[in-house]
């Protein structure tokens, strides 16, 4: 078998010390001290904790002298980890879907007859209601699987939510950094809507972003949208599930919350984008060593996306495509200018040198897709996503 722990550190050259070997760059001494300390605590099994010294042969009755091998007892624990995220995720789900059906059920039961309909988006609710109601329907789906996740496995909050930025030129870099995706995103979302439209595939996915006339309903939205849901987006996504995966691995957790938050969305036409923002920002988390840096980055791009919402709603197509995109040229130019720039006087600030453990990038991603629940979502994301295709969505 070829040696896949060449790359740890140990005590010794015969002991393997999963906790010992973990390292974080760019993290306070704070977030490794309680990062190691809640993967020792006893009966935790969300912690992976291994110690083994390769000298030592264990006698099991029937089999031998063995040893124990770290990336089984990784894939173990990665695998209870899994559960507990897809239960997480499979509960988003459930909150997008039904929640406008439950609210319509609960006001009915209370003598305020109302429906609204599956997969269509369409309720009899008034728009300022049916505003409000998505509003906190999109601050449940988050809310719910932050807790549920938070209590389950009791990851320290100095883990996931580090606040303190650790490096300093990471975190100007982030700032053009920020500019070229928002532009990047929105050019691949172009793109990607043309070539749906070769097949004739049309994305039509709920979304209320205003209510024309009422702007105090129009400002909850608002403030829902770009502030509210990028500090709900960035706890469970960077925080919960990145930070708590990173004892698998920097990479895999990287590519993991990126991929997961792509998944999530359903708009294919968005799928490009959703990836590239997010994998930015949380590069950016790993090289800052804060959570706060991806909050604010998300925050602008969500800002970037509903003013050009909001241009289009309230200008002539044309003229609000003029605005767009020449904004998002301007994004572009001078975010590729002000990074090299930056380059200039700061070598490497952006290179991050990535934690490895025991098991093989694609074992762990297969062990993440194939635990029973993750399945689960994995088809119930199928399935959103078939019936958001050329659907009638009516708010």
């Amino acid at each position: 078998m070829k040696d896949t722990t060449r790359h740890i550190k140990h005590d010794d050259d015969n002991i393997i010390d999963a906790i010992g070997s973990f390292e974080c760059q760019f993290q306070s001494d704070e977030y490794i001290r309680d990062y190691r300390m809640w993967r020792k605590k006893k009966n935790n099994p969300y912690g992976f904790d291994f110690v083994e010294d390769t000298t030592v042969l264990a006698y099991m009755d029937g089999v031998g002298f063995i040893n124990k091998k770290p990336d089984v007892e990784e894939s173990k624990c990665l695998k209870k980890n899994m559960f507990v995220i897809g239960i997480a995720f499979c509960i988003y789900y459930i909150i997008e879907t039904f929640g406008f059906m439950a609210v319509a059920m609960l006001t009915t039961f209370f003598g305020y007859p109302n429906t609204a309909t599956l997969f269509t988006g369409y309720s009899t609710f008034s728009p300022e209601a049916a505003a409000l109601i998505k509003s906190v329907i999109d601050i449940l789906k988050f809310l719910i699987p932050i807790f549920v996740i938070k209590n389950t496995i009791k990851l320290p909050a100095s883990v996931y939510f580090p606040r303190k930025i650790m490096n300093a030129d990471a975190f100007k870099v982030s700032l053009p950094m920020t500019m070229i995706s928002c532009a990047m995103g929105f050019i691949l979302t172009y793109f990607m809507g043309v070539m749906l439209g070769f097949f004739s595939v049309n994305m039509n996915v709920p979304r209320i972003y205003f209510i024309e006339g009422n702007i105090p309903v129009s400002a909850v939205v608002a403030v829902s949208i770009i502030v509210i849901n990028a500090f709900l987006y960035e706890i469970l996504f960077n925080g919960l599930i990145m930070q708590g995966l990173r004892q698998f691995g920097d990479g895999f957790a990287l590519l993991f919350s990126a991929i997961a938050a792509t998944m999530m969305v359903h708009d294919i036409s968005q799928s490009a984008c959703t990836f590239i923002v997010t994998l930015t920002i949380s590069y950016c988390v790993m090289c800052t060593g804060s959570l706060t840096v991806g909050i604010m980055m998300r925050v602008f791009y969500n800002f970037t996306c509903y003013a050009s919402i909001m241009l289009s709603s309230y200008l002539p197509s044309s003229y609000a495509n003029i605005v767009t995109y020449s904004t998002i040229l301007l994004y572009l130019i001078v975010g590729i200018v002000w990074l090299v720039a930056l380059s200039k006087r700061m070598d490497n600030v952006m290179l991050y040198k990535f934690h490895r453990t025991y098991m093989k990038l694609e074992e762990k991603f297969t062990i993440a897709l194939v635990t029973g629940i993750m399945l689960v979502w994995l088809v119930l994301t199928f399935i959103l996503t078939t019936v958001s295709i050329n659907s009638a969505y009516i708010i």
